[in-house]
């Protein structure tokens, strides 16, 4: 699996809007209530995001994904956190992030069961039928 995208933290907002693919007139309408939240460039977008989801930032969720695919790749806004710190790089320009962990263990067959998940898988099954 491919390691995510670098973050250049420093990156404009509207460059960074730009290279997500949100329209120019979208980015517009965001850009207000986002000077107001003290977020003014990629770094501080995923900062308010780790500290506060991405709810806080009032942008559609259609253009939250775009935001999300051109700043962490393969990573969720769950790992904002990480991306804000520069990852294991420590917040400089160009930082990258490591490759996306397995959901599963890595001893065991790779199963649910393996996983410890049978309990789970069972409710799973029952509510189904």
């Amino acid at each position: 699996m491919a390691a995510s995208p670098a973050i250049d933290l420093r990156e404009p907002l509207a460059a960074l809007f730009k290279r997500a693919g949100v329209a120019d007139s979208l980015y517009r309408r965001y850009e207000g209530r986002l000077a107001e939240l003290g977020v003014g460039d990629a770094g501080d977008l995923l900062e308010e995001v780790a500290e506060k989801g991405i709810g806080s930032l009032d942008i559609h969720d259609r253009q939250a994904e775009k935001l999300r695919r051109a700043l962490l790749g393969l990573r969720g806004w769950g790992d904002a956190a990480a991306a804000a710190e520069g990852g294991s790089g420590g917040g400089t320009e160009g930082s990258s992030l490591d490759p996306l962990e397995p959901a599963l263990p890595e001893s065991g067959d790779g199963t649910i069961a393996a996983a410890g998940g049978e309990e789970e898988l069972a409710a799973l099954v029952s509510s189904i039928q």
